[in-house]
């Protein structure tokens, strides 16, 4: 039997380590274990005799042979040894079968070995050579040597060409030396590739412009009647951890908003609190006060004065409308001579119309409308904190609105002041959700009958306290103010007001598109360029005015942003206007002192 590769190495390994015995040592004692740095191994080594040298170079040149026969034995003895090796494509283990490329291979390397590292270094020049001309006609040449011929891509999808062929990007030195003899016959094309390399350049540089422009965000502008901005501080409070609707946490949150709610409606009644938007509030008043075949009397100038009817008209009663044209204001004697005819057992108005932008004297109308003893209801979602809305003291019985306008806080919250006397005259049509019975009892003792917004009401919790820290007769001043310097960059511009030249208007600012324009193009060519929202017109009067908010959390450079955007687009769709006059015409209005007429 013979013996494996294993007994081998033993017999040489004991061969060589009794010739290398340590100094003072005989051949034949066994060796010794030494440490590194021991001093006796700077001892030379003993040479060894001429017949051990030739014994053993004859046994290492039968190791190759005796290797080879093991590969070409197809039957194997037991304690033989195969060598194998890995194969690079399949990943896994191959015995060596061919014989003949293996000492193809060995005399490959044995002659590469033989004709030294010059030799070695002219092929590397060579390769390197090659490589630069074919880089040079536009390819890429892996480490392996292949050519792989380069992929253009435009520049919007230049991310790419960070792979060729699915592989991943090589670093660069391993495409050889970078100074390197380009041969004579390439020097002819250099200010070729120079061009074309400028070319390559500029396409990348302006497709990174375009990824660029395209990444970083525009800032958007919200300039709409509503919803309106809203304060960091309020979206701050709404973002924080939620709170349970009947925890300790938030009961003191729902108490105080409840109080502050009082005071910007100037109102000692209570001041219902529903998880909806400003429509909501409208229904909660409808239900509660209209039973089927009543007579109700609604005063209708613009979009919400019709949302009034159809309401009122949904729930069964007899609507009665005095409508006027959008854009005109109602007359409190208009109001009155109606009643004379017919009587009615509430009366139903807006007080800011911010369809037309045309703000209505409630405090007029609703004289008129107890002088003949119905009950008044206010729609005040535009203009509760903007404008002066005094519950109690103009006798108004419902006034109801929303958070998303002068109040600062996103929309989801309708609120409803609600006078003793509207209480009492409750209708009969069915209602749960906007009982007014029950989430009035349910806030007299901090216990909501429903899961309200939570979040929504902390942020009304601070909206409120910023209102009230900048006082109420402050925040009316302030959009009196506002309202006048819309009306005058309008003007100043050559365009015409649709809403009233007046400063009551103070929520909103209508006015008309120039003459072969439609106000779409405008809204979207503010949109589009400076990240700017207005409001186009609504029912008839879509595509022929659009409309400016000034509402809410708003200053005197919103109003010129405003302004100046319409000036420059307006120039852009060829509309006549005078150029840069609109912002000094704005900053000029704002400072001077409102009338309090």
């Amino acid at each position: 039997m013979r013996r494996s590769d294993e007994s081998c190495v033993k017999q040489h390994g004991s061969g060589r380590d009794a010739d290398r015995a340590p100094c003072g040592s005989d051949p034949g004692e066994p060796t010794p274990h030494r440490r590194c740095g021991n001093p006796c191994d700077d001892q030379p080594v003993p040479e060894r005799t001429a017949p051990e040298r030739a014994e053993g170079d004859d046994h290492d040149r039968e190791r190759p042979a005796d290797v080879g026969d093991d590969r070409q034995q197809p039957r194997r003895e037991k304690g033989e040894v195969i060598l194998r090796r890995r194969d690079p494509v399949r990943r896994e283990s191959a015995v060596h079968g061919d014989r003949e490329r293996d000492a193809e291979r060995e005399a490959d390397i044995d002659k590469r070995h033989r004709r030294g590292p010059a030799a070695a270094g002219e092929q590397q020049r060579a390769r390197a050579e090659q490589r630069c001309r074919q880089q040079g006609a536009r390819g890429v040449v892996d480490p392996e040597g292949a050519f792989v011929p380069a992929r253009c891509f435009p520049p919007r999808n230049r991310s790419r060409c960070d792979r060729v062929g699915g592989e991943p990007r090589r670093p660069r030195k391993q495409l050889g030396p970078t100074t390197i003899s380009i041969p004579r016959r390439q020097q002819t094309r250099e200010p070729e590739r120079q061009e074309c390399r400028a070319e390559r350049n500029e396409r990348i540089h302006s497709g990174r412009l375009e990824r660029y422009g395209s990444s970083v965000a525009t800032k958007r502008y919200l300039f709409t009647p509503g919803p309106t901005p809203v304060p960091p501080e309020v979206l701050a409070a709404i973002g924080a951890p939620v709170l349970h609707h009947r925890s300790p946490d938030f009961l003191p949150v729902y108490e105080r908003v409840l109080t502050r709610l009082r005071e910007v409606c100037r109102t000692e009644s209570d001041v219902l609190l529903f998880g909806a938007s400003g429509t909501g509030a409208f229904e909660s008043a409808v239900a509660n006060l209209v039973s089927p075949g009543e007579r109700h009397l609604v005063v209708s100038a613009g979009s919400f004065g019709e949302r009034w009817v159809a309401m009122t008209t949904a729930f069964g009663a007899e609507v009665d409308v005095l409508r006027y044209a959008w854009g005109e204001t109602p007359e409190a004697d208009d109001v009155r001579a109606r009643l004379r005819e017919r009587q009615a057992q509430a009366v139903w108005v807006v007080q800011s119309e911010t369809s037309t932008g045309v703000v209505a004297d409630v405090r007029a109308l609703a004289a008129a409308a107890k002088e003949a003893g119905a009950l008044v209801v206010v729609d005040a979602v535009s203009s509760l904190g903007a404008l002066p809305c005094e519950a109690d003291a103009w006798d108004l019985d419902v006034v109801v609105s929303g958070s998303q306008k002068a109040l600062m806080t996103p929309p989801g919250l309708g609120l409803a002041a609600v006078s003793e006397a509207a209480l009492a005259a409750t209708g009969s049509s069915p209602r749960f959700y906007f009982d007014w019975a029950r989430t009035r009892k349910g806030q007299q003792t901090l216990d909501a009958p429903v899961t309200l917004p939570v979040s929504l009401v902390a942020g009304l919790d601070v909206a409120l306290e910023l209102l009230l820290e900048e006082g109420l007769e402050a925040a009316f001043d302030r959009h009196t103010r506002l309202g006048r310097a819309a009306r005058a960059g309008v003007k100043a511009l050559g365009l015409d007001l649709f809403s009233p030249d007046e400063d009551r208007s103070a929520v909103v600012t209508a006015v008309r598109a120039p003459a072969g324009i439609d106000s779409g193009d405008v809204i979207r060519g503010v949109r589009d360029r400076f990240g700017i929202t207005i409001a186009n017109g609504q029912g008839e009067l879509k595509g022929k005015i659009f409309r400016l908010g000034h509402i809410g959390w708003f200053d005197v450079f919103d109003i010129t942003t405003q302004v100046g955007a319409v000036e420059l687009v307006l120039a852009d769709l060829g509309a006549d206007v005078e150029r840069g006059v609109a912002v000094t015409a704005a900053l000029e209005a704002f400072s001077t002192e409102p009338s309090r007429t």
